[in-house]
């Protein structure tokens, strides 16, 4: 929860809205939403571990039998299982 209320807040936040809709349509229920959270006033970059250097591309391309074409793509991130306090998480 520390790492959640250090870091989440309105002017530290990016919103992607995606789909059939409008900014007029949309742009209230963001202000609604976004306008209660406190916004931090101390915000500190965060310092993130070093990523793997890996040699190449890495791919796996599968064919799946399903209604839609889709895409799907994966980011190394740090494990939960190696965090070093859980109270950051």
């Amino acid at each position: 929860m520390r790492w959640h209320k250090q870091h989440y807040a309105p002017n530290s936040s990016i919103l992607v809205v995606v789909g059939d809709t409008s900014l007029e349509e949309i742009q209230p229920l963001v202000q609604r939403i976004f306008a209660k959270p406190p916004r931090l006033t101390d915000l500190t970059p965060a310092n993130p571990a070093p990523s793997p250097v890996y040699e190449g591309e890495r791919t796996i391309t599968q064919f799946l039998d399903t209604p839609f074409p889709r895409l799907q793509m994966a980011i190394n991130t740090p494990s939960l299982a190696t965090a070093t306090d859980s109270l950051d998480m």
